[in-house]
């Protein structure tokens, strides 16, 4: 299989890159954790300020607009209501294969 060839901008971006040492793998791994954190804050924020009745404005107004075609409104209201269909991978010829997944967080 050939390879795929790249743009000037891909190339240009490539010569200019920092090479990947661990010093910079530590810097990255510090920012995505400072990234998840202001992530949480804000949603603990949004969880303190959003009251049952606003819940039930949301859901009211998501409701209208399903029931008018909206199809993002269909399916977010059918997500919410634990209806979401699974995503499903599948693998041919592989009958003895064993895949363990962990998600750490």
């Amino acid at each position: 299989m050939a390879a795929r060839k790249q743009s000037p901008a891909q190339l240009e971006n490539l010569k200019k890159g920092k090479r990947f040492t661990e010093e910079n793998a530590t810097i990255a791994a510090k920012k995505a954790a400072e990234a998840r954190r202001e992530y949480k804050s804000l949603q603990s924020r949004a969880r303190e300020r959003i009251t049952p009745e606003d819940w039930d404005e949301i859901v009211g107004v998501m409701l209208e607009k399903a029931r008018n075609g909206d199809l993002k409104a269909i399916e977010l209201l059918r997500d919410s209501c634990g209806d979401k269909p699974t995503d499903r991978v599948e693998l041919a010829g592989m009958q003895d294969l064993q895949v363990n997944i962990t998600v750490k967080e």
